[in-house]
């Protein structure tokens, strides 16, 4: 077979370039085109073991890879695995000197998001919790990302029928976006209408 970069086709465990990166990444993005979600998979988890081990699991090139592998895994309906994924890039990326907390955050959502549609709807609740915990200790309780994540955590919480607990969590959401935004506020009448249909 002909060169990629300075590797052969069958290199890529020994000789992860750059090169041999990208082309992965434009060989998995038409795979996934034609639905061949398995095919792509495979071809970037080749080149993210090689890569790992050459350039380090935090690199942000090999994280960009494994970013783009956990999102194959996800449309391809591999859920586990893309959970596994999503949760190991989070880890990694906390190990480097200056971690990237919105890329984190976004990992862990994505792995709950994951357990979700694996059936696991309590592991993703159990994320997500511990995720507010962390995000609460970052940002001012006001923020919106975390506004918006008590919202999603009510509403999985009425998901998996644990309809006190959803009660609680929106009605204290309920009162901080009248205190921030109001009560015609998007946010505000969007709680309003999961807190009437749970009959608070």
């Amino acid at each position: 077979m002909g060169p990629i970069g300075t590797c052969s086709r069958y290199s890529f465990i020994v000789c992860p370039t750059s090169a041999v990166v990208g082309r992965a990444r434009r060989q998995a993005v038409s795979l996934v085109r034609e639905s061949r979600y398995g095919d792509a998979a495979g071809v970037l988890a080749r080149v993210a073991v090689a890569a790992s081990r050459k350039l380090g699991a935090a690199d942000t090139e090999v994280i960009d890879l494994r970013g783009q592998l956990a999102d194959v895994l996800l449309t391809g309906q591999d859920y586990r695995r893309a959970a596994q994924e999503f949760r190991r890039i989070a880890d990694d990326l906390l190990l480097r000197p200056e971690p990237d907390h919105e890329r984190v955050s976004q990992c862990r959502l994505q792995e709950a998001i994951c357990h979700v549609h694996a059936g696991d709807p309590e592991l993703a609740l159990h994320i997500m919790r511990e995720l507010l915990a962390d995000e609460g200790s970052r940002f001012p309780e006001d923020d919106a990302r975390l506004l918006e994540l008590r919202r999603q955590i009510g509403e999985l919480e009425i998901g998996v029928g644990a309809v006190d607990r959803a009660r609680a969590t929106l009605t204290s959401l309920f009162e901080d976006l009248t205190r921030i935004y109001g009560p015609e506020h998007g946010a505000t009448i969007r709680v309003v209408d999961l807190l009437t249909g749970l009959g608070g």
